[in-house]
């Protein structure tokens, strides 16, 4: 997936101590029990 300029293959969302909270990619959105991942599409 694009972001900007970047190409990756994975967005992590980690606490401080290296807990994943969540992990987007191409084909899946994984989330922590207790937390919500939201996706916001683009505009026209």
């Amino acid at each position: 997936m694009k972001i900007g300029e970047n190409e990756v293959k994975e967005i992590q969302i980690v606490t401080d101590d290296g807990e994943l909270i969540a992990s987007i990619t191409d084909d899946d959105i994984i989330g922590k029990s207790g937390y919500k991942v939201v996706c916001v599409p683009a505009e026209d």
